[in-house]
């Protein structure tokens, strides 16, 4: 069904007023995708440095964090405080929780709640709650306006060659759907149902 409607929709880009518009639509889908590839890196970025501080099994990669646990629970064996950073079922539990979590952060379903849960360092809380602010700015304000700028050049263009692009595309169309007479016989190429 949806091949069906793609074929509908390019066959109705030989309309004045549509065809400029899929041929749009069509560009900026492709806009779009750069800027998934863009966003896509950073998340994978971020969701890698929340999983190593935050993750079950942390505590070899925060040797810092576990010192200061270890003398603040009067020389106890810091290796026993990793239920402290993070639950099992905590957002940054695993790589690929961790990555949805970035997902959901960059759609705006974010909590903080994660960090104040965090007993005993505080350094843990803030560079949490820091680097979480940092990803929040640099997706939702950065990348974003980014996004928009990318799709407003992409319609300044197809604006200003609306027509010669309406009538090279109605072209392209009628070419594909021609009768050739070929001597005796009648070549007719349609496209495929």
């Amino acid at each position: 069904c949806i091949l069906l409607w793609l074929r509908c929709t390019s066959v109705l880009t030989s309309n004045s007023s549509l065809g400029p518009l899929i041929r749009m639509m069509s560009l900026m889908s492709k806009d779009v995708i750069v800027f998934l590839v863009l966003l896509f890196m950073y998340m994978i970025g971020f969701a890698g440095t929340f999983y190593a501080w935050f993750g079950i099994g942390a505590e070899p990669l925060q040797p810092i964090a576990a010192a200061r646990r270890l003398a603040a629970r009067g020389g106890s064996d810091a290796a026993g405080s990793a239920a402290n950073a993070t639950s099992a079922d905590g957002d940054f539990a695993s790589y690929q929780k961790s990555l949805i979590t970035m997902f959901k952060a960059s759609l705006g379903d974010f909590s903080f709640e994660e960090f104040w849960q965090i007993e005993d360092d505080t350094l843990a809380q803030t560079f949490g709650i820091i680097m979480l602010i940092i990803f929040l700015f640099v997706c939702a304000i950065m990348l974003l306006n980014l996004l928009i700028a990318i799709l407003a050049d992409t319609y300044t263009r197809v604006q200003t060659e609306m027509m010669e692009t309406f009538h090279f595309e109605k072209a392209l169309l009628v070419q594909e759907h021609m009768i050739w007479w070929n001597r005796s016989e009648t070549v007719i190429e349609l496209p495929p149902p």
